[in-house]
Formats: C-alpha cells, structure tokens, sequence
C-alpha cells in the first residue's frame, strides 16, 4: 500500500513528538532532584546504600562501631580514707575531751567525744561583802588548780540623805555631807550647786604614831580619779578636806600651835606625811611600833660528836615457801 506524502508526514512528526516527550521527561527528571537537593525537600535522590544490613540474623540490630576515641583520662577510683590518731585532748573540767583523726587525704575528723569532769571542789570559803570589795564564796579545785568563786556581790556603801557638814571656819564654803551606815565612810560636796567633784574620806586608821587618812576625790567626767593617803602625826588635829580644781586636794589642820592649809597637786595616787610642826613630806612613814632588839652574842657550838660507825647488812636468810598439804 502505497503511502502518501500528507500520511508520511504525520508518522515523521508523531515519532518526532514522542521523542521530544521522553527527552522533556528524562530532563524534568535530573532537574527535579536538583532541586530537591537544593531546597532540601522530598526524600534524598541518592541511590540506597549497597552495604550489607546491620541487623543480625535474628532480626535485632547491631551495635554501631564507636568512633576513634579521644586520649584516654586517669580513671579516679573512689578514695577509702585512712585515719590515723593526730592528737588526743584530755577533757578538763570545762571542756570536752575529744581525739583528731588525719587521713593522708588531708581530712580531719573529731572522734572520741568525751564530757568534761566538772570541778571536784573543796570546802568553801566566804569572804563577806564589803563598801569597798566584792564578796563571795571562793573554792579551790584539787583537778585544774583554780580557785573557783560564786555567789558574788558587788561591794556598794550605803549612804544617808546629804546634810549640813563640819568645815573649818578659815573655809567660807559651805558643803553638804552624807554618811555610810556600813563602814561610816563620810562624802562632801559643795552645797547648792552641781558639784563636780565628791570627796570621800574614810575612818582614820591608827598607823605607829601617826594615823592613815585615805582620801578618794570622784571627778565628773575626769579621766583619772586621784586617791591619796594621808599619814597625821597624833598630835596634828582639826583635819579638814576640800578640792579645787585647779590646785587639786586642799587640806587644813592645826598643829604646832599653828594653823594650816595645804594645795596637794593632782596625782592617781599620793602619800603624803604632816609632821607635828605642820611641815609635809611626799613620802609614806615609817609605821612601824616595835623597837629592834640587840642581838645576843651567839653561843660556842659543843664539839661534835664522832659519828657512828653503821653496822653491816645482815646475811639474809633463805625465804621459806609455804608448803600446804593437798586436799583429799
């Protein structure tokens, strides 16, 4: 059957046309996972893997190998300490007793508390309460050596109301005085005002042949309080104190026949000694009552005897042992 150039035709451009839509389709195809690698979307275009399957012939999977590892670590085992004795403190009477473990480490631990013995006391002592010192009750500890004190008061006088006082007519001041019922210490102040300084004298004390006048000035905001002790000759009488604040203690006396007034300089402690003709000295006297004896010739020694010869040391004799019969 002959064809005919119009029929001829149609066959070329089909042919034609179906090339053209394999080569379109091989295209999109390359194209598409270009794209796809691209936009990193879809499934991945490579090809699976031909290496053999990682799961074992019981179906369950293999471990994977492990990288390369790094440089290995020191492994750190757990340390065990061990204690060894450091020190032992003893308990006191206070304190608790107690052992120190060291371990090679470093590390310390306290172990072995022990409690502390308490004081194992004598017989107490009470020392009474005075104006001027503490009393208390005082015990002496045969383990720690201490004297142990309890049952403390505080020493405190005990002054009356505030009255008109003695002074010397030669003193135009006028000061008030008060009393302690306790050990008849006696204050003075200046009357009608804020008095910024009290005198305190205490009961003379007979001291030789003289007597001790101890004398206490408080100074309102002073950074020192000065005390003094007075030695009076017997014979000195009309004693009288006052202070001033420039020239310090002032005192007034008779004696001689004369009649007396001293400044005494500031100081945290003084002695001072008034002599039976009024004359003073900065120095304390000698108080003391008894005369020296002369001493007696000493006696011609007796001629010593000649020592005795010591006997020898017996033989001694052989020890006997006891011998007991045994029990039937």
């Amino acid at each position: 059957m002959k064809l005919t150039i119009k029929q001829l035709m149609l066959i070329i451009m089909s042919t034609l046309l179906v090339l053209m839509i394999v080569m379109v389709a091989i295209v999109f195809n390359r194209v598409g996972g270009v794209f796809q690698m691209l936009f990193n979307s879809g499934t991945p275009t490579t090809a699976p893997s031909t290496a053999p399957s990682s799961s074992t012939p019981d179906g369950s999977t293999a471990p994977t190998l492990p990288t390369e590892p790094t440089e290995p670590t020191e492994p750190t085992d757990p340390h065990e300490h061990s204690y060894t004795i450091e020190s032992v403190k003893a308990p006191s009477c206070t304190d608790l007793g107690y052992t120190v473990y060291t371990c090679s480490c470093g590390k310390t631990d306290i172990r072995d508390m022990k409690d502390a013995k308490g004081h194992n006391l004598g017989d107490a002592t009470i020392i009474p309460v005075t104006c001027e010192t503490d009393g208390y009750t005082e015990q002496y500890c045969s383990r720690c050596k201490q004297h142990i004190r309890s049952n403390i008061v505080k020493a405190s006088h005990n002054f009356g109301n505030w009255s008109v006082a003695e002074q010397s007519v030669a003193d135009p001041a006028t000061y008030d005085q008060r009393v302690c019922s306790v050990c008849d210490a006696v204050e003075l102040q200046i009357r009608g005002q804020s008095s910024p300084w009290i005198i305190r004298r205490y009961v003379p004390i007979a001291a030789g042949r003289y007597f001790l006048q101890r004398v206490f000035v408080d100074i309102a905001d002073y950074a020192f309080d000065p005390s003094y002790e007075l030695f009076f000759d017997v014979s000195v009488s009309n004693v009288y104190f006052a202070y001033d604040g420039m020239f310090g203690l002032i005192i007034e006396y008779d004696a001689g026949g004369q009649h007396f007034e001293r400044a005494l300089s500031v100081n945290t402690s003084t002695f001072i000694t008034v002599e039976a003709d009024g004359s003073i000295s900065y120095t304390k006297p000698d108080t003391s009552t008894e005369t020296p004896t002369e001493p007696t010739e000493p006696s011609e020694s007796t001629e010593p005897t000649e020592p005795t010869v010591p006997t020898g040391p017996t033989e001694p004799t052989e020890p006997t042992d006891p011998i007991t019969e045994p029990q039937a």
